[in-house]
């Protein structure tokens, strides 16, 4: 009996400690899960859009350069005009086949990139009007585009704009939802000028 007598106190000053610890000490236990539900959609809503961006970047700085280096070589003559009446579709093709080719990181490229070009008078100074021309050729509900093209000849001033349609890589982000889009897909575009060198020059 005395035994249990000496128990009683010690039972009861540990659940005094445990009342204190809950109702005082310890209740901030779990603001660490509170912070980490707060923190953590903002953190990977930043990570996921920097990687969109970066990816975004990358694809346009890859664009720029497959266009510039097809338009050297086209510059220079390195390609054969082709003949025939349906010389300039031969010519788009083979231009969309070199950029896409030098352009390895967007899909489907063939089917999602579109060339304009024409020749700028030097009277008028007319250029291409505004607003590129961005098409996919898997999408039925696209209309037929009939883009600008014109071949040129020696001594010709050129301007050509390239269009490329992308997916964003999380669609989901803020970044992705922010993008002008045409079917879930965002517009890369480019442009360059030049002239066509002369035969033997």
């Amino acid at each position: 009996m005395s035994r249990e007598k000496s128990d009683r106190p010690s039972v009861l000053r540990r659940l005094a400690f445990w009342r204190r610890g809950v109702w005082r000490g310890d209740r901030d236990g779990g603001n660490a899960t509170v912070e980490f539900v707060i923190i953590f959609p903002v953190f990977m809503a930043v990570f996921l859009s920097t990687f969109e961006i970066g990816l975004y970047m990358t694809r346009q700085v890859m664009l720029d350069r497959a266009t510039d280096l097809t338009v050297r070589a086209l510059r220079l003559g390195q390609f054969e005009p082709p003949e025939g009446s349906d010389g300039q579709l031969q010519m788009q093709e083979l231009l969309r086949t070199n950029i896409c080719n030098r352009a390895a990181v967007i899909d489907n490229c063939s089917n999602r990139l579109l060339i304009e070009m024409t020749k700028i008078p030097t009277t008028t100074w007319t250029t291409l009007r505004d607003g590129a021309n961005c098409v996919d050729r898997e999408e039925d509900a696209n209309p037929v585009i009939e883009p600008i093209f014109d071949v040129g000849v020696p001594n010709d001033l050129m301007v050509i704009r390239v269009c490329a349609l992308v997916e964003p890589f999380f669609v989901t982000t803020r970044l992705a939802m922010k993008m002008p889009t045409s079917n879930g897909k965002y517009a890369l575009v480019t442009k360059a000028a030049f002239v066509i060198e002369p035969e033997g020059g």
